[in-house]
This record gives C-alpha cells, sequence and structure tokens, in this order.
C-alpha cells in the first residue's frame, strides 16, 4: 500500500538519505583563531536543503559525548573530515582516544533516528597561540554532513566543547584553519572566534653527506 507523503516531508527524507553520504572533504586548517568566554576548524558551512520559501528547514539534533559503541559511525565521519588519513591510522587514534581519559573530548549530533549527522574533537593544550590562559581547549576538528550544514548543528557542538571546557578550568578555547579557507574563517568568526595571529610555517630538506 502506498503512503501519502507530502513534498516538505519528502525533502527532509532526501536530505536525511544524503546525509549518511558523507562527503570526502578536509575541514581543518592553520591560521590560529581564537575566542574568550562566548558561545570551529570547519567543514560545518556549505548549502543548505532549502525549505519551500528558500530558507534552510531546522533539524533538530541530540548532541551527545562519543560512547564506545559509535567506533564504527565516528570512523566514517572522521575520515570524511580527514580523508588524506588512512583507515589503520584513524582505528589508532581512536584506541588511543579510549585510553587518554579526559584529555580529550568527542562530541556527537545526532539526529531523531539516532543517525550521526556531525561531530567535534577537542583536547586539552598546556598553551595556544594568541591565547592568554592556561589551559587552552583546543578545537581539532569539526564536520557536519553536506546536506545537513547551516543548522546550527556546529554551533550547538561547539557549545558543548565549550561547557567542557569550563569544567576542567578553561576560559579560553581555540582552534585553527588554513588561511586561504575562506569559509571556515567565515564560519569561526560566526560563532565569535577572533584571529588571534597568523604564522608562515617554513621548511628545508637537510642535504645528503657528499
Amino acid at each position: 500500500m502506498l503512503i501519502p507523503v507530502s513534498e516538505p516531508q519528502l525533502r527532509t527524507v532526501v536530505c536525511l538519505l544524503l546525509a549518511l553520504r558523507v562527503s570526502r572533504r578536509r575541514i581543518c586548517a592553520r591560521a590560529v583563531v581564537t575566542r574568550v568566554g562566548q558561545q570551529a576548524a570547519c567543514w560545518a558551512c556549505g548549502p543548505p536543503c532549502a525549505g519551500r520559501d528558500g530558507s534552510a528547514e531546522s533539524i533538530v539534533v541530540t548532541i551527545r559525548e562519543l560512547e564506545s559503541g559509535d567506533r564504527k559511525a565516528w570512523l566514517e565521519l572522521r575520515s570524511a573530515l580527514w580523508p588524506g588519513c588512512t583507515s589503520e591510522g584513524e582505528i589508532t587514534e581512536m584506541h588511543q582516544y579510549f585510553s587518554v581519559g579526559g584529555a580529550l573530548v568527542t562530541f556527537l549530533a545526532a539526529d531523531g533516528d539516532g543517525i550521526l549527522a556531525g561531530f567535534i574533537e577537542a583536547s586539552l593544550r598546556p598553551a595556544a597561540e594568541g591565547c592568554r590562559t592556561r589551559p587552552v581547549a583546543y578545537i581539532e576538528g569539526v564536520y557536519v554532513a553536506p546536506a545537513l550544514r547551516r543548522r546550527g548543528i556546529a554551533r550547538q557542538l561547539v557549545a558543548a566543547v565549550e561547557k567542557w571546557a569550563a569544567s576542567h578550568g578553561c576560559s579560553e578555547v581555540a582552534s585553527d584553519c588554513l588561511a586561504a579557507n575562506a569559509e571556515s574563517i567565515r564560519f569561526h568568526q560566526s560563532v565569535g572566534f577572533d584571529i588571534a595571529k597568523e604564522l608562515i610555517h617554513f621548511r628545508r630538506e637537510i642535504p645528503s653527506p657528499a
């Protein structure tokens, strides 16, 4: 028997299906950005799935901390954020995550069906460029599935990290992105980050002995 489905419901189903096809793009980058006491690395920006009036349709998500049973879905999201990393390397880092303790945290955004729409990883660092206090909570990466971007999900993930950071005695949160990643810079600034310092990295190969 066919069940009638309205156009808005159909669009919502399509968005959720697209969210499962995790994009193979990297989020994070390298010009240091910090924020102090407000409500970031990102592929959290992108064109939304528009509603009838052209605005982004809202979606209800639950922000929760990573659990051991999330490993498979977490690996898929991490591979989308950092496609240059091997699966073996990702799995090694994931095992280390569960053995390190309170210095690392990962929050997930799950929709009403429990499907993961995004994640954020952060760590406690003894210091960070441009920050005035220690320790500093550092956002290592944040990702939202392409079909669900511009819905406020990344902002909620950043807020979860801030709450975690405050509970560990931090008063600043820092992040970074490549200087050429204008989209990531716009995202950071939209959630309250300021550019603290810009760095240029150099390298030189050591000549082989004659």
